[in-house]
């Protein structure tokens, strides 16, 4: 096998990825089976499919670009390939919904402060200078910058040379 590939053999079901890298993977396959080969581009995996069931999923670790190819080992063999136009046998639908599911429920269970898009606002305004849009959105918002950050002159610290950046943003 050649560095940066992969292949599942039908003849004993194994996954081979690499110069000598062979490991048990899936069933073996034969004359009137279907095999699938699809990438998950979010999780970064190859899948393997036969006869419309998912076999299992790896890392992609294959640098660079991938090619679909396909060896034979005997005389006459047929095959075809589909890449699309027809109806996949595996339903991709179904992978796709279950994976932006899974996706869902991960982000789902996470946590953000109820006010965050107002300080992600607040924190460009800021940094960019815009004073005066600065002064109006927190006024708007009737929030304040934390008390502990606060400096005994009643300015957050944060607030320094806000009047300089304008003054350059101005300039530019």
């Amino acid at each position: 096998w050649e560095s940066q590939s992969c292949g599942y053999h039908g003849d004993d079901g194994y996954l081979y990825r690499g110069p000598g890298k062979s490991e048990s993977f899936g069933p073996k396959f034969t004359s009137g089976d279907i095999i699938g080969a699809g990438i998950n581009y979010i999780e970064q995996l190859l899948f393997f499919t036969k006869n419309g069931s998912l076999i299992g999923a790896f890392p992609k670790d294959i640098k660079g670009p991938l090619y679909p190819t396909i060896a034979v080992h005997s005389q006459d063999e047929e095959l075809t390939v589909n890449f699309g136009k027809e109806q996949f046998c595996f339903d991709i639908e179904g992978y796709i919904l279950e994976q932006k599911m899974t996706q869902q429920s991960i982000s789902d269970k996470l946590y953000l402060q109820p006010d965050i898009s107002h300080w992600i606002v607040r924190s460009y305004l800021l940094h960019y200078g815009y004073q005066d849009t600065l002064s109006s959105f927190d006024a708007a918002s009737e929030t304040d910058p934390p008390a502990n950050h606060q400096t005994g002159y009643g300015e957050p610290p944060e607030m320094y040379g806000l009047s300089h950046r304008k003054m350059l943003r101005q300039v530019s």
